[in-house]
């Protein structure tokens, strides 16, 4: 069974312990701002939000529902922790972790012919391919944005890279469904 996804971001914006101050680049999370990738500022939409908060034993998670298939409004929310080593934003891929990804669909796809678990599956096998490797970000600062860069076990890595703002959840950015 298939399902749906809901525009609001409870899961984002829960709260949760916070035992003290995150260090650039995540420093705007002290604020509670969100990271927007892909933003489009016009419409306030993002392809992913990721909101950084502190467990209670201290370690960083990073919590981030986006958009997986764009036409058919496939998303996908999940959590990790992440640490942050000369600068990067690190995440060691993890199975439990990946295993607990939810996928969902948007109101305005259920009559599409196509199944979720698709995507899911394929997700999973990328995530699996990368398994006990480094993942970490690179924030590049630009005038208004910031430049991701992702590296893997600390070399350049062939995704793309991508624009992304820090936002604050007062601004009515959402994920673009």
């Amino acid at each position: 069974m298939n399902r749906i996804a809901i525009a609001s971001l409870p899961f984002v914006f829960g709260l949760m312990a916070f035992t003290g101050p995150f260090p650039p680049p995540i420093a705007p999370a002290n604020d509670g701002k969100l990271l927007c990738m892909g933003p489009d500022t016009a419409q306030k939409i993002c392809n992913a939000l990721t909101r950084f908060a502190r467990a209670d034993d201290g370690v960083v998670w990073s919590h981030t529902f986006g958009l997986v298939e764009e036409d058919l409004h496939v998303t996908v929310r999940g959590s990790s922790p992440v640490e942050i080593k000369n600068g990067w934003v690190c995440d060691r891929v993890r199975p439990e972790h990946v295993h607990s990804f939810e996928f969902a669909i948007a109101p305005d796809a259920v009559g599409q012919a196509f199944d979720v678990t698709l995507y899911r599956n394929f997700t999973i096998a990328v995530a699996r391919a990368m398994m006990h490797h480094d993942l970490c970000t690179v924030f590049v600062p630009g005038n208004t944005d910031i430049t991701v860069k992702y590296m893997i076990d600390g070399e350049q890595s062939r995704l793309p890279d991508e624009r992304a703002i820090w936002v604050s959840p007062e601004d009515g950015y959402r994920v673009a469904l």
